[in-house]
């Protein structure tokens, strides 16, 4: 960044910072009406502007026109036309953002003030509601720097698994990343592997209208372990995977020999009979 924006960023910043602490007491009503009147006088610049400060003449705004993300931008190599990462975005995490200014955007009266007008995400509220539901219209080089980013902080299952969808899966005629974890079948799983002839990471891309998918090729170990974590399918001790294994095997009695078929067949059998105490209604 430019001298003369940086200067002008850290002056604003310190300014901001004092007129927030000037008082002692955090209690004090009177701080939290300064920290809206600070954050409606136009001393910011977003992401992207930020960025372009070498060429760009700046346009500094409040924050009641922007948004304050409590992290570090995304840097995507093609992000979709759609998909605005910056323009409206400040992060406290960017190395654009002077430190005393990313101090003061942490204060509480400035947080409880952006707070209530919807203006101040953290990380993950950022990444759900404002990435995510671009998935399918991203590259897989892209899509996997997203879930690396997002995956790691989602701690509820029924979180992960609910709208937007957050898994690129393989599918006949093409990929779109349009299941939840608990839809997608674990390829690492031995039972698994074995009823669809998997070998390393060659599994089949099933027919859309099936149930459950396997994960997209593309993605990195790290996301398939998050995904586990957060309800990915495995055969033990789950009713619904054994049965659509058992279809899925029957299917393939005309691709395998006699021998090998009855070979998958008594693995899955022992899969069931190890499942069987955990099973719904055993």
């Amino acid at each position: 960044m430019p001298y003369g924006v940086m200067g002008f960023c850290k002056t604003r910043g310190f300014e901001l910072a004092g007129a927030l602490c000037s008082a002692a007491d955090l209690a004090d009503p009177e701080r939290a009406k300064r920290a809206a009147a600070v954050c409606g006088l136009p001393l910011f610049i977003s992401e992207s502007s930020a960025r372009q400060a070498a060429t760009v003449a700046q346009v500094f705004r409040p924050l009641s026109e922007l948004a304050v993300v409590d992290g570090e931008p995304l840097d995507l190599r093609n992000p979709p036309a759609r998909l605005d990462l910056e323009t409206i975005f400040v992060f406290r995490g960017s190395p654009h953002t002077p430190a005393v200014l990313a101090e003061a955007l942490d204060m509480p009266e400035v947080k409880e003030h952006l707070s209530s007008q919807q203006r101040f995400l953290d990380s993950k509220t950022w990444l759900q509601k404002q990435v995510a539901p671009h998935l399918a219209d991203m590259t897989a080089e892209d899509q996997v720097l997203v879930l690396e980013r997002l995956l790691p902080l989602l701690e509820d299952i029924q979180e992960a698994n609910s709208q937007p969808y957050l898994v690129p899966v393989e599918v006949e005629g093409g990929r779109f990343p349009a299941k939840p974890p608990f839809m997608v079948l674990d390829p690492q799983d031995f039972t698994i592997q074995e009823v669809f002839g998997i070998i390393g990471d060659d599994w089949p891309a099933l027919d859309r209208n099936q149930m459950f998918h396997f994960p997209a090729r593309t993605l990195t170990t790290s996301v398939r372990q998050h995904l586990r974590r957060l309800g990915m399918r495995k055969s033990l001790g789950d009713g619904q995977c054994l049965g659509f294994l058992c279809e899925a095997l029957r299917d393939r009695h005309t691709q395998v020999s006699g021998q090998r078929y009855g070979e998958i067949q008594r693995g899955l059998m022992q899969r069931i009979v190890e499942s069987w105490p955990h099973l719904e209604g055993a």
